[in-house]
């Protein structure tokens, strides 16, 4: 599990704002520290090494998917 609350991707530190399971999916929702419109949602693996890892979402239905779960939880 990736419980580090900062995270630093392509030399850019993002927050990890919020983390939500749907099924067998957990969705990270980051954010840049310096620019609160750099915001992206990302889910986590586990590969067969053991390592968990942060991957792009499948397609735009499950965006649509990822950020209803963010809504409905933090409105």
């Amino acid at each position: 599990m990736i419980d580090n609350s900062k995270i630093e991707i392509d030399g850019t530190t993002y927050i990890v704002i919020d983390t939500i399971r749907s099924e067998q999916v957990k969705y990270v929702y980051l954010s840049n520290l310096e620019d609160e419109k750099d915001f992206f949602v990302r889910k986590e693996i586990q590969k067969e090494d053991g390592k968990n890892y942060l991957i792009g979402l499948s397609d735009p239905e499950e965006v649509k998917k990822a950020m209803q779960l963010f809504q409905e939880k933090n409105q």
